[in-house]
């Protein structure tokens, strides 16, 4: 994350609801973000403002950022690289907890780490719930409340 992230992240006006969009489930296929593709970034304006997602929602969003700014949100992404190497002494750890995963099939991070509940139980020996969302992007509690909200139910009642 570049020292110059918190300028070019300072108008919330135009970084959240960006940010947001290019994310989501509801960006074309061909310029929805991509981690892999630096020209389809999720720091550009929107096209329009999100549909699926409550205006509600990012109306406070942006109120929250535009009085704080972004400097601590960005610090998380700074600090990957020293997490990465710190939680190395995890690899392969096993979770017997009982567990659930839940995700959009558009979310831009399945062209990194591609789930699957047969790559996940392994190190998830109790992986209960493996639910991709059709149409969802990264934000599927916001995307698709009910649907979320329904899964996470069933987990809960599973327990």
């Amino acid at each position: 994350m570049r020292p110059e992230a918190d300028e070019a992240w300072a108008n919330a006006t135009v970084t959240v609801p960006g940010m947001i969009y290019w994310t989501s489930g509801e960006a074309p296929e061909v310029s929805r973000w991509d981690p892999f593709e630096p020209s389809r970034s999720f720091l550009r304006p929107a096209p329009t403002a999100p549909r699926t997602i409550d205006s509600n929602y990012i109306a406070d969003a942006v109120a929250a950022f535009t009085r704080t700014g972004f400097h601590g949100s960005l610090n998380y992404h700074r600090a990957i690289d020293p997490f990465t190497r710190y939680s190395a002494a995890f690899a392969g750890a096993k979770i017997r907890q009982p567990s659930m995963f839940l995700a959009g099939t558009l979310d831009g991070l399945n062209l990194v780490a591609q789930p699957s509940a047969e790559s996940m139980r392994s190190n998830l020996t109790d992986l209960r719930s493996f639910t991709m969302l059709e149409g969802v992007g990264h934000w599927p509690q916001l995307e698709a409340p009910e649907a979320t909200n329904a899964a996470l139910l069933a987990f809960l009642q599973s327990l």
